[in-house]
């Protein structure tokens, strides 16, 4: 299982051409230094990575253009939530209070959803 998620967060897992997830988390890293030496700056910067998460939104047209307030089903420390137009899935609007960074916090959802997937089962 290690092995696993290990290849999942790299991109080297099996769903790395079909999950929105782990496209937005490399898309993310592409902006990281190369060289091997990392500035303590560019280790969290979130007003940087809203800035690409917003161009890579708009590049792939992947913003809501709104929320239904009527649809709202509740919330916790981290997140609201909607039901969405479909009456089956969720729209979660999160904040990242609990993460240091938005590549970490779309680390944590492959992690989450890839156990959800293999404990469900």
């Amino acid at each position: 299982m290690n092995n696993e998620l290990r290849n999942i967060i790299s991109g080297t897992g099996e769903i790395t051409a079909r999950n929105l997830i782990q496209t937005v988390l490399f898309y993310l890293g592409e902006s990281k230094t190369t060289s091997g030496k990392i500035e303590e700056s560019e280790l969290v910067n979130k007003k940087n990575e809203i800035e690409r998460l917003a161009l890579f939104a708009n590049e792939n047209h992947l913003w809501y253009q709104s929320v239904n307030e009527s649809t709202y089903i509740g919330e916790g420390a981290e997140q609201k939530v909607y039901l969405n137009i479909d009456g089956k899935n969720v729209i979660k609007l999160n904040d990242t209070i609990f993460y240091s960074s938005w590549e970490e916090y779309f680390i944590s959802l492959l992690i989450h959803n890839y156990l959800l997937k293999h404990l469900m089962i």
